[in-house]
């Protein structure tokens, strides 16, 4: 009889174990769905206030205005005309967010790769939080909190997850196909006053003891020694050449494989 008692007692505990634990990933289950549609919800209606800048991918360089010289006290410059739908467009995302961390729109025509960035005084906050600042499996693609937020850093360095449902960098995958390498050969990123347009030089994947996230050079020689150790972990050869007066972004997200394992596209800027 005692032996039937704990039999029974044995089977409730087990019972009551794995009920715990269906209910659980039943929870992170329904989070992580509700995640994936707010954030494909967020992306459609901030790719539809973007989608007149967009429509400017290929125009003639920009010539921004020149400062004063010194001692010269001058009104303002007007903002170029080819700017004004990229502030408009970065400041309607803002409003619509409540989020002043919106710094740019990065876009990569043909791919899923439509997204506003963010940045932040860290690294971590943005790793699972969305544009809205709430919490989220998907986070929100950032730019590196030692970065520069005009972009204006030799390397520039944008974090995104690569997520199975095929949002944020998930497409970043698929350029280690020569096809869709050469299909998919630039990237657009909107400030509030220019179009930044950079071309993939760079694709592989990499451990995380391999430091290519640099945003700060001793010299010239530094900074070219890193774009040739990128260019020579490429799985494509893009002939391109890259200077020292040149700067450079980098994507960067996990591959899903193995913890310690990055997925790296880089490109060099051609046109501002």
């Amino acid at each position: 009889m005692q032996n039937n008692r704990l039999f029974l007692t044995l089977a409730i505990i087990v019972a009551v174990g794995f009920g715990a634990a269906f209910a659980y990933n039943a929870y992170l289950h329904i989070g992580y769905l509700l995640d994936a549609r707010a954030a494909r919800e967020d992306a459609a209606t901030i790719q539809d206030i973007f989608a007149e800048a967009i429509e400017l991918i290929h125009p003639e360089p920009i010539e921004l205005p020149r400062p004063p010289e010194p001692m010269q006290p001058v009104n303002p410059p007007e903002l170029p005309e080819h700017a004004k739908p990229f502030i408009a467009a970065i400041l309607e995302a803002r409003k619509l967010t409540g989020n002043d961390d919106i710094i740019a729109y990065i876009h990569i025509e043909g791919t899923n790769v439509s997204y506003v960035v963010v940045h932040c005084i860290d690294n971590e906050f943005y790793l699972h939080r969305d544009i809205h600042r709430q919490h989220s499996a998907h986070g929100s693609l950032f730019l590196d909190y030692l970065n520069s937020p005009g972009f204006t850093d030799r390397s520039s360095i944008i974090y995104g997850h690569n997520m199975r449902d095929g949002t944020m960098f998930h497409n970043l995958r698929y350029f280690v196909r020569p096809d869709y390498f050469d299909a998919h050969r630039y990237i657009a990123v909107f400030t509030k006053t220019e179009m930044l347009t950079y071309q993939i030089f760079s694709v592989f994947a990499t451990r995380i003891d391999f430091e290519y996230i640099q945003v700060y050079f001793y010299d010239d020689n530094d900074f070219l020694s890193l774009v040739s150790e990128l260019k020579r972990r490429s799985v494509h050869d893009a002939g391109i050449t890259i200077g020292a007066d040149d700067r450079i972004l980098i994507l960067s997200t996990c591959t899903n494989t193995d913890p310690d394992v990055r997925l790296v596209v880089a490109g060099v800027l051609i046109t501002e």
